[in-house]
Parts: C-alpha cells; sequence; structure tokens
C-alpha cells in the first residue's frame, strides 16, 4: 500500500518483518540493483527446520550460510570483562595499559622460561567468551614482566604487573585466595625474578652409567607430554607409580581412602593403601623388585612424586605440565633429597612401586 514494492507478501505467501528499499525493487530493465533482505528471528532450537525449509524450496546450491564473528582489541576485551564480572571500570583500564607491547623480543629470549618447575610459574591469561580478542593472544603466560605467547614474546608496560594482580587479589573479596597463598606468591614471584638474574650453570652431562636398574622405567619423556590426553590428565603421582589412569590419580582414592592434610603423616599412608610400600633404604640404589619412587611436600598444600630410573637418575612430571628430568634450578637430580624442589621443603620417604600390584586412580 506503500508504493514500495508491487510485490503483495500476503498473496503470495511470502514471510518477512522489514519493508524493502527502493534499491531493491527492479529497475528499468527488470534488474534488481540490490538483494532482498529479510530479517527473521527464530527459535535458536528450530533453527535446523529453517534451514531446511530454505534449501527444499531454493535448493542447497542457491543457499548460502553466513555469519558475523566480532571481534575485541585487548583493551576493549578486558573493560568489558571487568565490567561483566562486576571489577571496576579502572581495573581494566590499568590491567589494559600494563599488558601493551614494550620490546618484541626475539630468538633465544623469546624463548619461554620452563614450565616444569615446583611452585610458581607465572600469570596464565586466557581470554574466556565467544567474542575473539584481536591482539591478545587465546593462551598467555606473564612471568618476570614477560608476557610469552605461542610464536610471541614481548615485554610489557607494567613490569611490576604479576605483583599488581596479587594486590588487587588481597584486596578484592570473594578471589579465593587466602592471604597465606598470596604472600606465599608473591614471594615466589620475586625469588624467581631474582634467580632469573643470577641463573645456574648449565645441566652437565648424564653422569649415571646406563641400565644400572633394569626393573626400573624407561625415561621416555616424548610418550607423556603429548600436548593432550596423557599430559593433561596424569600427573605427578601417575608418572612416579608409571600408571596411566587419565584420572589426575591421588593417593589412596582407588582405595577409597583420601588425603586430609599435606604432610608425611597425611598422604603417606593413603599411598600404602594403594600397595605403595615403604622402602627400608636410605641410599639410592635399585630394589631388587618394583622401582623406587620418592615422595615430599610443600606443608600444608600439596604433594609431589619422583622417580628413579634405569641409569639411577630422577625425573617427575608436575601438575599437567611436561616430564622433566631437571629439579628448579636446571639441574638433574641424582638424588631428591637434595635436589633444589622449591617450597617441597619436606621429604618424606623413599617408596618402592611394585609391578602389577598398585592399583591406583
Amino acid at each position: 500500500c506503500l508504493g514500495v514494492t508491487a510485490v503483495d507478501p500476503i498473496l503470495n505467501g511470502l514471510l518477512f518483518e522489514r519493508f524493502l528499499s527502493e534499491a531493491r525493487v527492479p529497475g528499468p530493465s527488470g534488474e534488481y540493483t540490490e538483494a532482498p533482505d529479510i530479517d527473521l528471528d527464530i527459535e535458536h532450537d528450530r533453527r535446523e527446520e529453517v534451514l531446511n525449509y530454505v534449501y527444499g524450496k531454493y535448493r542447497r546450491e542457491h543457499s548460502a550460510i553466513t555469519c558475523t564473528v566480532q571481534t575485541y582489541r585487548a583493551p576493549n576485551a578486558i573493560l568489558d570483562a571487568m565490567r561483566a564480572l562486576g571489577y571496576p571500570v579502572e581495573l581494566g583500564f590499568e590491567l589494559s595499559k600494563r599488558l601493551q607491547p614494550a620490546a618484541k623480543l626475539t630468538g633465544a629470549a623469546a624463548t619461554p622460561p620452563a614450565q616444569s618447575v615446583l611452585g610458581y610459574r607465572g600469570v596464565l591469561i586466557e581470554p574466556l567468551g565467544p567474542a575473539a580478542v584481536a591482539g591478545l593472544p587465546a593462551h598467555a603466560r606473564v612471568v618476570d614482566g614477560t608476557l610469552y605467547a605461542p610464536g610471541t614474546a614481548f615485554r610489557i608496560q607494567g613490569s611490576d604487573t604479576e605483583d599488581y594482580l596479587l594486590d588487587r587479589a588481597a584486596a578484592t573479596a570473594g578471589s579465593g585466595l587466602s592471604p597465606e597463598l598470596i604472600a606465599l606468591l608473591r614471594e615466589e614471584s620475586r625469588s624467581r625474578a631474582a634467580a632469573k638474574s643470577n641463573p645456574p650453570p648449565p645441566a652437565g652431562a648424564n653422569p649415571g652409567p646406563a641400565l644400572v636398574c633394569r626393573c626400573a622405567p624407561l625415561y621416555e619423556p616424548g610418550w607423556w607430554n603429548d600436548g593432550g590426553q596423557i599430559q593433561l590428565h596424569n600427573n605427578c603421582y601417575n608418572y612416579a607409580c608409571d600408571y596411566r589412569t587419565d584420572t589426575f590419580a591421588q593417593p589412596g582414592r582407588a582405595a577409597g581412602n583420601r588425603i586430609t592434610q599435606f604432610s608425611c603423616p597425611g598422604v603417606q599412608p593413603c599411598a600404602i593403601d594403594d600397595a605403595l610400600t615403604v622402602s627400608p633404604q636410605q641410599a639410592v640404589r635399585c630394589p631388587g623388585e618394583g622401582h623406587l619412587v620418592a615422595l615430599v611436600i610443600w606443608p600444608g598444600w600439596d604433594f609431589h612424586w619422583y622417580r628413579m630410573g634405569r641409569e639411577l637418575l630422577w625425573s617427575h612430571k608436575p601438575g599437567n605440565w611436561p616430564v622433566t628430568n631437571l629439579d628448579n634450578a636446571g639441574q638433574r637430580i641424582s638424588d631428591p633429597r637434595t635436589a633444589d624442589r622449591g617450597r617441597y621443603t619436606a621429604f618424606c620417604s623413599f617408596m618402592i612401586a611394585m609391578h602389577g600390584h598398585i592399583k591406583i586412580d
């Protein structure tokens, strides 16, 4: 009735919720200068019905699906995240400024620090939600004032960003971090920065004789460090026992028990329930049967396990990080009692994992 188009949508059974513009009516020669724009709102769970209708009416070769991908620049993404999570917008502005690149790193300087260490490894940054973040990697780690991500590394504007985030966590109710843990993380961060200024000497050649302990498992990090199912779902206990469960095994869980405190008396009995046995020996040597493992504790916070290999050298797997045969100082481990274990200061005992006897979960 408005004369925009001669097509009667009611008479022709057409569905649309927006009038056609003048540019979308036939020209002098009958051609259309623009394709019709039909805007429909449909129920999300009946999308397939609409697609099947379009395919049936116009055929698949005349149909296409398009989508819009919304991207944010890093500063805007951070600000929107702050608003959505209920944090002050000022925090978003400050964090956005701090994460901006100050100097791109190349060559050896761009190599990320080792991830397979005990204790503090830096701050992980992972944008959440459906919107991609332009200018900010999907996964990044900030440590010692540097942002590391796949294919890139750069010094950030805020060299003290880790301290800044810990300060904010301490001041924010509901952060989930206790004051004790924040204090430990702050100390670990500063200790790491100090250690970076005084790097340890490079690890020496393997000093152990070959195949001294034939019952011990092979050191084959490539099998465990697949970057996927095996690495991410098996931890130090799995690795020490040489027993893949894909469940992030916990001492005692297979026997129906659980750890009640992070101490030697709290963890060791749970491992005994899994059929590990306490080794009477105090020297690092090959047991008659099975292989040697060692339990250490970060008092009140965590446990960790090492295992001895065929060359009488030790290796371990920190959480879901890669297997390594180096300690926190980057040195090969000839004895876990003397290795640099960071906060895991309590050495409990050597234990023996008997092949075919133990059961963990």
